[in-house]
């Protein structure tokens, strides 16, 4: 009876282990962790926003004075304001619930019998898969886009007619066709690398990051706008003078055609090496002075003078490190909880897909945080180099009427997806630079590299 009784406890024991283990990989119970992962994340960026955040705090001007700059908001710039925040919202949710539709109703598995492709066939299977996804993603996200456009149009912004729109939307689909090799060649490493993956990947983020920012500003960014040098002489001159000042010399400065498409004003640097630019939009030469636009460009000189897309470059590869080793830990929780193949069958990519899509949402806070941490740097170092606050100052109010921003944001979504600090702040940091430079005994009105006010 002993030996009988030992038996039954065994196998009571044993019951009670495969209960466990049963518990422990229930889709109900790899919610759950996925749930509070989801949450612990986004509050760690959050707190890592909030805390970037701090940095570069500055000097300030009296709020007077910033208010006969940069008005509050108007009825017009609210309205704006709210349809566009509501259009990031529903835009999201409408995205991640297509996603969870192309799982649900298998067109990953659809795709390969319409093809033919056997799923042993992992390179070429993934390669369907993908091409498969990008389709649907580019007609699933059409209603959001038609809104948007609807959106600019109804307040002045949008300018683009129907074929240059199709177009966009077409161009847009074939560059998100053109991973597919890459996406086919990621499943073939992690069929022979189940463990180290994530690895392998990150370091083949290195070279691909740095070919995008080689080839987008030559090859990509011309099949949408038209560019070409700087026309107004002695606005180039005045650039040029502040590029060589901030070690860049003989800069390319160019100018793009951007009134085909919105009425909104912009300018930025881009690109490295050979390829590294200034690129001012058409709409900015049209509605600002030029000390102003030599603001501008003076601001996105900062840019390159501390290294920006460097720095991006590496926080990019260092991001993408953590996004995978994430995926690897996530997925065969994603996978069990949506049904579905083991994460190296290719059809699991859009499991893979919408929880990179979650992920890089609760980064959103962290990435924000260190761009504004970009932008106040390049702000700082651009009133140094045109020294001129008052022209800077107008310069970014002017985005509140040029661009209906909001001068004053709520501080909530300032901290989850504004990669600029807020209008109020950059323009009061600018006449707070002449305050300085006055009490200094070094008197405002300057001239902006040659530029007269």
């Amino acid at each position: 009876m002993g030996r009988g009784g030992q038996f039954r406890k065994v196998s009571v024991m044993d019951q009670r282990d495969a209960a466990a283990r049963d518990l422990q990989a229930s889709p109900s119970n790899d919610l759950r962790i996925l749930c509070i992962w989801a949450l612990v994340g986004c509050c760690a960026c959050l707190l890592a926003g909030l805390l970037l955040d701090r940095t570069l705090a500055g000097p300030t001007a009296p709020t007077a004075r910033t208010y006969a700059v940069l008005p509050e908001a108007s009825d017009r710039i609210r309205s704006y304001f709210t349809q566009r925040n509501l259009l990031y919202v529903g835009g999201t949710v409408w995205f991640l619930v297509g996603l969870y539709a192309c799982i649900r109703f298998r067109l990953a598995d659809r795709a390969l019998r319409l093809s033919g492709v056997l799923v042993r066939h992992r390179f070429l299977a993934a390669c369907v898969v993908w091409v498969a996804l990008a389709t649907f993603v580019a007609l699933w996200t059409l209603p959001p886009a038609i809104i948007s456009t609807a959106i600019e149009r109804s307040f002045g912004l949008s300018t683009i007619g129907p074929g240059l729109w199709t177009a966009d939307r077409l161009r847009d689909w074939a560059l998100d066709l053109i991973w597919a090799p890459l996406i086919g060649g990621a499943w073939l490493l992690i069929h022979r690398s189940p463990e180290r993956w994530w690895l392998w990947l990150g370091l083949g983020l290195v070279p691909v990051g740095i070919a995008m920012t080689l080839v987008v500003p030559v090859v990509v960014d011309p099949m949408y706008n038209a560019y070409a040098p700087l026309r107004n002489e002695r606005l180039r001159s005045a650039i040029r003078t502040m590029a060589t000042k901030a070690g860049l010399h003989d800069p390319v400065v160019l100018e793009s055609v951007r009134s085909s498409r919105t009425t909104k004003a912009n300018a930025y640097v881009t690109g490295i090496g050979p390829t590294h630019r200034v690129v001012i939009w058409d709409t900015t030469l049209r509605r600002l002075p030029d000390e102003q636009v030599a603001a501008i460009a003076a601001h996105e000189l900062g840019h390159y003078r501390y290294h920006h897309i460097w720095w991006g470059l590496g926080l990019y590869t260092i991001g993408g490190f953590v996004v995978l080793k994430v995926l690897h830990s996530t997925m065969p929780r994603l996978v069990r909880v949506l049904g579905g193949a083991g994460l190296d069958d290719p059809r699991s990519i859009p499991v893979a897909y919408l929880g990179l899509t979650i992920v890089l949402m609760i980064q959103t806070p962290a990435a924000a945080g260190i761009s504004r941490v970009m932008e106040r740097q390049a702000d700082a170092y651009g009133l140094a180099l045109c020294g001129d606050g008052d022209a800077t100052a107008r310069a970014f109010a002017s985005f509140s009427k040029t661009d209906l921003a909001h001068p004053d944001p709520p501080r909530a979504l300032v901290l989850w997806y504004y990669t600029h600090p807020p209008l109020r702040e950059r323009v009061a940091r600018a006449l707070a630079f002449d305050d300085i430079r006055s009490r200094a005994g070094n008197p405002s009105g300057l001239h902006v590299n040659g530029l007269p006010h």
